[in-house]
């Protein structure tokens, strides 16, 4: 959740600001293949505790995502979405790069 919010809110920030996205459909892939598969083997790997095969169901109604867990989430979020768009509007002039080419020249 935490990351597809934050690349969501960065794309966004990206195409109000350079009217084009910052992360390109790959990149995009790779994102999530990376997060969706190291959170897939944390799960896979981690075997079940005894405390939670043997305890009562939950209530039909009962949230995963609590108050709380909502709040770290977007505040997470609103961290990386920060900072990405910080080194997509600024990291030219933070890291000293050039984006001049042979055919076309961009200016920041």
């Amino acid at each position: 959740m935490t990351v597809n919010l934050s690349v969501l809110a960065t794309i966004f920030v990206g195409i109000c600001t350079f009217a084009e996205s910052p992360l390109s459909p790959v990149q995009l892939l790779w994102i999530n293949l990376i997060m969706d598969t190291f959170a897939a083997l944390a799960l896979a790997t981690e075997p079940p505790l005894p405390s939670v095969i043997k305890g009562s169901p939950f209530r039909q109604k009962a949230s995963v995502l609590s108050a709380t867990v909502w709040r770290q989430i977007l505040g997470v979020s609103l961290w990386n979405t920060l900072v990405m768009s910080i080194l997509i509007i600024f990291g030219a002039m933070i890291f000293k790069l050039d984006y001049t080419n042979s055919t076309t020249t961009t200016v920041l």
